[in-house]
């Protein structure tokens, strides 16, 4: 495109790319001299709440049951743990959909068009739900378990209030995390 356009502006947007990475894109769409801008992860609208996991399964129903008919993100880190959640939030009145990789391409579409298109459904996802959604209303993350690194944790948290509303996250922790 460069040499099509020598005169045209090249734009690359990421959410956490290192170093090495904004290096890599740079080198990648041929940016010689390149104007890299750099923003932090300042969200006035997220809350931030960290619990104990003690307890984890009343107190993330007593969590769910007041945002009741809206939007949010359960993550967890095995299939197993997805699956399992979802039957347990279902069992308890939630429209809870099971969202991870070992779920066929049609399934996964199908769950993703009712996340985005309904306003009350809980997503429980590994981190394959992630990239390239396509809703602003989230009003909230949970996580069931720490994430694996603190880029994913931004990313995911990101994912909440994309619309500048008041969002919450929450975040459980144990002693084998």
């Amino acid at each position: 495109m460069k040499n099509i356009f020598p005169d045209a502006s090249i734009a690359a947007f990421t959410a956490t790319a290192d170093n090495q990475t904004r290096h890599d894109i740079s080198e990648k769409l041929a940016i010689k001299k390149s104007n890299i801008i750099l923003k932090g992860f300042d969200r006035p609208n997220l809350f931030l709440e960290v619990r104990d996991k003690d307890m984890f399964r009343p107190i993330l129903l007593s969590y769910l049951k007041k945002r009741k008919g809206i939007s949010g993100i359960v993550y967890c880190l095995s299939r197993r743990e997805t699956d399992a959640l979802t039957v347990f939030l279902s069992s308890n009145g939630f429209k809870a959909i099971s969202y991870h990789a070992g779920k066929t391409p049609e399934y996964r579409r199908e769950s993703y068009n009712k996340f985005v298109t309904e306003s009350d459904v809980v997503m429980v996802a590994t981190i394959a739900f992630g990239m390239g959604i396509d809703k602003s209303d989230i009003r909230y993350v949970v996580h069931a378990s720490l994430p694996g690194s603190m880029e994913a944790f931004y990313q995911e948290v990101g994912r909440a209030g994309r619309d500048n509303l008041p969002s919450d996250t929450l975040l459980f922790y144990g002693l084998s995390d």
